[in-house]
């Protein structure tokens, strides 16, 4: 299995769809462990895990989307055989999309369903703030005043902070330079995840969603914030198999 994936266990003749779940800034695969325990025999669950985290800490951060994207679908084709879907939170979700373009476009096996969650669509997407030129004090208060996206207990351990901000930053740096092209309408089912209060990714903003896909698009908006996924993850899990399980036979 590749290096990019993380996955357990499953026996192979109950398992009738794989989803690939990408998480958001500065997280690694680790963000889906508890998921495992909740999801079906049937969804095997494989986590990506980019570079600069986790088991591949000593591997530099990609900065730019284009090329996540390129060595995700390429992984993504060696290894899969059989029906699969993406689950993307934040800039997983702009990850998840993209990818899903790419493999299309090159006429490899689409996945069934595309699940997005807290991140404006990118052809709807307000300008990023540049946090590039900032200092590491500058970088930490814009992005709790933003988003309150670091744990506190992070933010008081200094060895630990200096050790994620670097992939951190890369991955605000991939989102800030990325550019949308756009290419057409997917035929794809879209279900959209927002945060009832989360006030980057409002309901307003994510409902354009729709305008990317000439399949359904499916919204559920959970209690909560921008990381309403930390705030209550039993419920995206319940949404996350109720919404597949449309998608195979039982």
């Amino acid at each position: 299995m590749s290096n990019w994936f993380v996955t357990s266990p499953r026996d192979k003749g109950a398992v009738k769809l794989r989803l690939y779940a990408i998480p958001f800034a500065g997280r690694g695969a680790s963000l889906f462990h508890a998921w495992r325990a909740s999801l079906p025999d049937w969804i095997e669950l494989v986590a990506i895990q980019l570079p600069g985290r986790e088991a591949r800490i000593a591997e530099p951060a990609l900065t730019r989307i284009p090329e996540i994207v390129t060595v995700l679908k390429n992984e993504i084709i060696a290894s899969t055989t059989g029906p699969y879907a993406f689950f993307g939170y934040s800039m997983g979700a702009l990850i998840g999309f993209e990818t899903a373009c790419a493999l299309l476009s090159e006429g490899y096996r689409p996945p069934v369903a595309l699940i997005l969650g807290a991140h404006q669509p990118p052809h709807y997407r307000t300008t990023p703030v540049r946090f590039q030129a900032m200092s590491d004090a500058e970088f930490i208060a814009e992005m709790q005043r933003l988003y309150d996206g670091i744990p506190q207990e992070i933010l008081r351990n200094k060895d630990l902070m200096q050790l994620l901000l670097p992939t951190l930053r890369r991955d605000i740096e991939a989102l800030e330079f990325f550019q949308y092209a756009p290419n057409g309408p997917l035929d794809l089912p879209f279900y959209i995840y927002g945060g009832n209060k989360d006030p980057h990714a409002s309901p307003q903003r994510l409902t354009r969603w729709r305008d990317l896909t000439n399949a359904t698009t499916q919204f559920r908006w959970f209690e909560g914030s921008h990381f309403f996924l930390q705030e209550d993850p039993q419920a995206v899990v319940k949404a996350v198999v109720e919404d597949l399980s449309l998608h195979v036979t039982l």
